[in-house]
């Protein structure tokens, strides 16, 4: 079971997990064009729509292992935290600033950056928002399995949030 700590419980969730149908249109326009966004027909995480400026907290302890602006995510400064106890990392998306470097150590609840409008005009509404993933990652660091490792932040069989 892995457990994460519940800092987004007042955020308002603008798309979940799975086949949305956003996910399924862009899927669609992968197939059309080759681009990269959605190639799989599945939203890999949850967005959650917030202020720009916001203040985001890392849910798990951990190690930057990431700290970029990534294409395929849709612009913006992305954030990947592991958490090599329990075998699992997460993803950040849309930031528009953050305060952490690789190596740095996180521990849940910390703050690791900020909001933005970072999405490009490929998103619901063109909305601001940032986007979570939860993956599965060896102990390297790597994402394994099915949709690059990704698995529902809220399948109970797997996840437990706590206060």
């Amino acid at each position: 079971m892995i457990t994460l700590k519940n800092v987004f419980k007042d955020f308002r969730i603008t798309q979940y997990y799975g086949w949305t149908p956003f996910a399924l249109k862009m899927k669609k326009r992968y197939e059309e064009t080759g681009k990269q966004l959605y190639k799989y027909g599945k939203h890999t995480g949850i967005d959650y729509g917030v202020i720009i400026g916001t203040e985001l907290k890392s849910p798990i302890n951990g190690i930057v292992v990431l700290d970029d602006d990534i294409n395929d995510s849709g612009r913006g400064i992305a954030i990947s935290i592991c958490d090599f106890k329990q075998l699992v990392g997460c993803r950040f998306y849309h930031f528009s600033a953050n305060i952490v470097d690789i190596n740095f150590a996180i521990t849940a609840g910390e703050i690791v950056g900020f909001s933005g409008k970072t999405a490009g005009k490929l998103t619901i509404g063109n909305t601001p928002h940032f986007h979570f993933e939860l993956v599965r990652i060896d102990k390297t660091g790597r994402a394994i399995g099915l949709y690059n490792g990704a698995i529902d932040p809220f399948n109970t069989r797997l996840v437990r949030w706590v206060a």
